[in-house]
């Protein structure tokens, strides 16, 4: 809120898959990552299947890493910004 970013829908399901964060209009997906909770294989297997779908389904989904969100909070703010300021026509994968 304090990076004046508009607010996301949080932990909803899209396409069958739950996401922590969507910018519905944008079609932008953002998933928190943590080594606790994304540390296993398995995880990490479930989640690239997970953006697969999504991505085939027209969102963009991008991964931010507990660790860059609170050592690069500004870098963070300033990705999502400039994702966020796309069409979804304009993105390029």
């Amino acid at each position: 809120r304090a990076a004046t970013l508009p607010e996301p829908s949080t932990n909803v399901i899209v396409e069958g898959v739950q996401v922590d964060f969507i910018w519905d209009r944008q079609r932008l997906v953002v998933e928190l990552d943590h080594p606790y909770t994304h540390g296993s294989k398995r995880s990490f297997e479930e989640d690239r299947r997970r953006d697969t779908r999504l991505q085939l389904a027209g969102y963009r989904v991008i991964r931010i890493t507990y660790d860059r969100l609170y050592r690069d909070p500004a870098g963070v703010i300033a990705d999502l910004r400039a994702l966020l300021s796309l069409q979804p026509t304009q993105a390029r994968v």
